[in-house]
């Protein structure tokens, strides 16, 4: 049987309980040997790094999740059963009829787990079933409109959809922080970040938006190499100390291109280490910066159309008739929705205060399916909460946009 190899260097995150490793690791050697790009912990974990914040970053960059159940994985409580539940909420996100998750069934006398039981499974003990997996996630990765996340530097410029005149191109910058005292280059203080390359026949400009993004990395890496010092220290710099900020997606919906870039930080002698997002933003026609969620919702005349928030209003059942500025009807919805999905995560006054003013809304990028609002850690419950999104369909807001980027959104020359 011929067996295809992947196109796009997807990351496939292997999910399963301790007591079933040596029954998961044939999976993932083949995988790796057919040329599957697998994150598997006991395979990428060194002695003393932070597994739990590596867990949950490398859990949130994959684009696939194979999961393995079994008798010990129906019943062991702990960081399999998060990822269960982080599995669940990213196929939550998808639109119907798609997935991101593959089940693995390890012996036939293992129950379905009931939140997965729509899915296709995989047998261990058909023979092909290494094959089956291995088929099964090039059939995903082909299907994928856009490559997330891009795990390594491209070679040339890859078009971001074939319907599309944007192609792009990355180098990944990898530096370790010198000293500044004696020149010794062998810190393990060390910086890791995507230059994005953008080029387009039809739109001229659009190496200023490469410029931007790529200043950016330049204010991280010196940004990185500050906070790393060590003022009056013969070490100068502290040792183990680790950023990275990588490419997570480019989307492109009408004339807006969205870049989202995923970060992550370890300072030695921290409790944990830290994860994020930043989002980019950019009008193709012409080519602008969107700098802030606000600027979608103050037209022309620099007020709020109440007529256009009546979709809000019904669906919150709460009168906002009077000129009281998009705002209010927006966060509702968002603290509605971040309600719905806290079970129990969120803290009162913590998540009052970081939802209280447009700029706690200001990691957004559009998609296919609505604007996106991530929050970051801490910003609107405990660590534990993790980076909760609110996806804020368009047809909910089509009377609230400015009529510039309503018509940008419907664009369909891009």
């Amino acid at each position: 049987m011929t067996e295809p190899k992947p196109k796009i260097a997807k990351q496939v995150f292997i999910s399963y309980v301790r007591e079933d490793k040596d029954l998961v690791l044939p999976y993932h050697d083949y995988l790796k040997d057919n040329g599957i790009n697998t994150w598997m912990d006991i395979k990428k974990i060194k002695p003393g790094q932070d597994w739990k914040y590596l867990t949950e970053t490398e859990f949130e960059k994959s684009a696939l999740i194979v999961v393995f159940f079994s008798h010990y994985a129906h019943t062991k409580t702990g960081e399999f059963q998060s990822e269960l539940k982080r599995a669940i909420k990213k196929l939550e996100k998808l639109p119907v009829g798609e997935t991101c998750v593959i089940p693995v069934r390890l012996s036939d006398d293992t129950e379905r787990h009931r939140d997965f039981a729509h899915l296709q499974e995989i047998n261990a003990s058909d023979p092909d079933s290494k094959v089956q997996l291995l088929n099964g996630i090039n059939e995903l990765i082909k299907e994928s409109d856009a490559p997330f996340p891009i795990k390594e530097s491209s070679p040339s410029f890859q078009r971001i959809n074939p319907q599309f005149d944007i192609s792009y191109k990355i180098e990944t910058v990898k530096k370790p922080c010198a000293n500044i005292n004696n020149g010794d280059n062998d810190s393990t203080c060390d910086f890791s970040g995507d230059k994005l390359f953008l080029r387009s026949d039809s739109i001229k400009e659009i190496s200023d938006i490469s410029d931007i993004l790529n200043s950016n990395i330049v204010e991280r890496k010196l940004w990185f190499r500050k906070s790393s010092y060590q003022y009056n220290s013969p070490s100068n710099f502290h040792h183990g100390s680790e950023y990275n900020f990588h490419l997570s997606e480019i989307k492109t919906n009408g004339a807006i291109l969205s870049v989202i870039y995923s970060w992550g930080s370890y300072f030695a002698g921290a409790a944990h280490g830290m994860r994020g997002l930043e989002c980019f933003n950019f009008t193709l026609s012409p080519i602008m910066r969107i700098e802030s969620i606000q600027e979608l919702f103050v037209n022309t005349e620099g007020r709020f159309d109440t007529v256009g928030g009546n979709v809000l209003n019904k669906l919150l059942g709460r009168d906002y008739s009077s000129d009281g500025g998009a705002f209010p009807l927006i966060r509702e919805y968002i603290i509605q929705q971040l309600k719905q999905a806290a079970d129990g995560d969120f803290l009162t006054e913590p998540f009052e205060n970081g939802a209280s003013a447009w700029d706690d809304f200001d990691t957004f990028y559009f998609d296919s399916d609505g604007l996106h609002v991530w929050f970051q850690l801490y910003q609107v419950g405990p660590y534990s909460a993790g980076m909760p999104e609110v996806i804020i369909p368009y047809n909910l807001i089509d009377d609230l946009l400015c009529a510039d980027f309503s018509k940008l959104l419907s664009e369909k020359r891009f």
